[in-house]
This record gives C-alpha cells, sequence and structure tokens, in this order.
C-alpha cells in the first residue's frame, strides 16, 4: 500500500506501470481481512485510503488523456467543471489537479498512456465503460452542439423569414409568381406523358 501510495501521489506523471500492478495486489490483500474491517478502525482507515487513491488513479488517467487531446488548461477547466456539476470536489480532486498542473505534456508519452490504460482495466471493467463514454463525449461535444436539432431552431426561423420574403415579392410584382426551380411533379408529368404519346403516333 506504501508503493500504491508512493505511485499515486509521489511520482509526477504517475508510475501508471507499477500502479496497474499494485492496484490488483493491494485489492486481494484487503480482501483478505473484510471480517475485520468494521471492527479495526485502522483496517477501516487503511481500506478508505486505498479506495481513494484507486479514484485518483481513475479521475488522473481522464485528465492525462485531456491534456493529450485539449492542452493543460482545458482539461483542467473540464475536471474542475466536472466537479462542481458532481458537488463533490475535495481536497484530494485539487490535488489531482495541481499535480496535473506541473506535469508537461512532453511527460505524457505514449508509454506513459499505454500504462495508464492498463491501470483502468485493473480498476475494473465499469470504470474502463465509464471512461470510454466520456472520452467519446469530450471529442463529440463540439459535434453535439452544431447538429444536435435542438440547435437549428435558427435555420427553422430562416426558413421562415425566407418564406414571407417570397411572399412579399410576389406582392410587390402585381401578383406574378416569381421563378422556381422546384420541381412540379404533376405538370411536367402531363408534359412528358404528351411528348410520349406524340412520339408514339410519329415514329419518325
Amino acid at each position: 500500500i506504501t508503493q500504491l501510495r508512493y505511485c499515486v501521489r509521489k511520482c509526477s506523471p504517475p508510475d501508471y506501470a507499477n500502479a496497474s500492478n499494485l492496484v490488483d495486489a493491494t485489492y486481494l490483500l484487503l480482501s483478505h481481512f473484510d471480517n475485520y474491517m468494521n471492527s479495526v478502525p485502522k483496517m477501516k482507515m487503511l481500506k478508505h485510503d486505498v479506495e481513494q487513491m484507486r479514484m485518483e488513479l481513475k479521475k488522473g488517467v481522464l485528465v492525462r488523456f485531456r491534456m493529450v487531446g485539449f492542452g493543460t488548461a482545458k482539461a483542467l477547466e473540464m475536471q474542475n467543471n466536472n466537479n462542481s456539476n458532481n458537488n463533490n470536489s475535495n481536497n484530494n480532486d485539487s490535488n489531482n489537479n495541481n499535480r496535473a498542473e506541473n506535469i508537461q505534456l512532453a511527460d505524457l508519452t505514449p508509454q506513459c498512456l499505454f500504462h495508464a490504460c492498463h491501470v483502468l482495466d485493473a480498476l475494473g471493467q465499469y470504470h474502463v465503460q465509464e471512461f470510454v463514454h466520456t472520452f467519446c463525449k469530450d471529442h463529440l461535444e463540439p459535434y453535439q452542439q452544431l447538429f444536435h436539432p435542438s440547435n437549428n431552431a435558427t435555420a427553422a426561423g430562416s426558413s421562415t423569414s425566407n418564406d414571407n420574403m417570397d411572399n412579399h415579392n410576389s406582392s410587390s410584382t402585381g401578383g406574378n409568381p416569381t421563378p422556381s426551380f422546384k420541381i412540379s411533379t404533376l405538370d411536367d408529368s402531363n408534359d412528358i406523358s404528351s411528348s410520349a404519346n406524340n412520339i408514339n403516333n410519329n415514329p419518325s
């Protein structure tokens, strides 16, 4: 557990390579003392500390991937927004963000992110799926804002204004309709049928 604490809270960036193995080891170790968690306060505190480190790892991995994708300032802003929305900001989140501020993008090598993915695997499938969902949501948010139907109300309004403009132009020209490039299915089909009959009657 001391080694896990060192990997998570002392190394910058966190030592994900060793942390991924230690997460499994500490989980198995504490599982042997489940019957003593309520009766031995120190064991309960130790388990709570391990759970906190697991959450720090999870949030830290997300912040590091956001740093690579959006930059340090934007990644910290997104993380602070998440904390305020969840109303669960605490000292561990603040410390995690402070450590992230001291990390340079150059330190986040592909190998570092590779081991970070192993940390997620060690934390469990639920956390992996949650990370993938958040990661995709982060990168698709600009498209969501641009193409979501609720954000295209202005397009409907401009269409209505165009219709009003057409009606105004029609009335200003004495009721004569303005030229249109819309396909007229009824008139055109009659013209085509008449042409086809003429061709059949006069095969020359």
